[in-house]
């Protein structure tokens, strides 16, 4: 008989049941995201693709307005007169003119940084958004000054910081990104991050 009783539809509540009753609980919120996950690997390739294009527009707008052509020689903009101007120069070589003439090793040596720093950036912990992002700035940059390297046979830089007649070696975009990203990895390793 208790198999029975056991067997029987529950009896509909009264209404005054109903009130008392407690209330269900609401569902659980949405899992919260994890750190580093495809937000921040969105970020990475968005900034990665920025440098690229910001590279590659500041080096058009570079040849268009201060290569030489035919019919004038290439001009000097100056920007902070005695400090900083933007011009037109051809590098043959790495980062500030470093190994010139050597483009097919460059060529080599940025798609080894590339890889190698895009291997690098997957094995950081997930949480390590400065050192990831300081991987995207690095590869960016190696890939815009690979691009020019591919189809130019050299890089245009167009940055001149200068004090007097010491100048600092002529650079572009890319480079700016370059330094700014090792800097960001140096930090991190000084702190014990990565």
């Amino acid at each position: 008989m208790s198999d029975a009783r056991a067997m029987e539809p529950p009896a509909n509540k009264t209404a005054s049941e109903a009130k008392t009753a407690p209330a269900k609980k609401a569902s659980a919120p949405p899992p919260k995201p994890v750190p580093g996950g495809t937000a921040h690997w969105k970020v990475c390739l968005a900034s990665l693709l920025g440098i690229v294009a910001l590279d590659h527009l500041s080096k058009w707008l570079t040849i268009v307005k201060l290569a030489p052509t035919a019919d004038r020689p290439g001009p000097v903009v100056d920007i902070v007169p005695g400090l900083f101007r933007l011009l037109y120069a051809r590098n043959y070589g790495a980062a500030f003119s470093f190994l010139h003439g050597q483009v097919a090793l460059l060529a080599l040596v940025s798609v080894a940084v590339s890889v190698g720093m895009t291997i690098w950036w997957f094995r950081l912990p997930k949480e390590e958004h400065w050192g990831r992002l300081a991987i995207a700035f690095v590869v960016g940059g190696a890939i815009g000054n690979l691009i020019d390297r591919a189809f130019r046979g050299y890089v245009v830089d167009m940055f001149d910081a200068y004090v007097g007649s010491h100048h600092w070696p002529v650079f572009n975009v890319a480079d700016s990104f370059i330094c700014v990203g090792m800097g960001l990895l140096v930090w991190r390793m000084l702190k014990g991050k990565i």
